[in-house]
This record gives C-alpha cells, structure tokens and sequence, in this order.
C-alpha cells in the first residue's frame, strides 16, 4: 500500500502547529518538567519557524511512503 504525503499550505500552519504540540505534549510530557516542555514547545513550533519551514525552496512538494 501506498500512502501520499501532501505538503501543508502557509494557510494550514495553525493546525500543524496545533497537532505537533498536542502530539509532542502527548509523548513526552511524562519524561519533561512542564517548565521545560513548555518552553521547549515554545521555541521548537513558533509560527514563524513553522511558517519558514513551510517556504523553504529545498523542501519536496510531495513525498511517497509505503510499502
């Protein structure tokens, strides 16, 4: 089976920045201080570095993953 990755728009980047805290939250809350998880989240999915991510030219428009 074959699964496509779609890269996000800069309109879509809210979301991710919300799924990627909640996610990392979920994972590694238990292992981190909540000091450090937050600021660890703080700096690690800020809007703008999520947003320059998303416009970087070296990026893939697509990516396949599958077996």
């Amino acid at each position: 089976m074959t699964k496509t990755l779609k890269r996000i728009t800069i309109a879509e980047v809210e979301t991710l920045q919300k799924i990627s805290i909640e996610t990392f939250s979920d994972t590694f809350k238990d292992q981190n201080s909540a000091q450090d998880l937050a600021d660890y989240l703080k700096t690690a999915y800020d809007l703008n570095k999520l947003t320059a991510e998303l416009n970087d030219p070296n990026r893939s428009e697509e990516r396949r993953v599958g077996k």
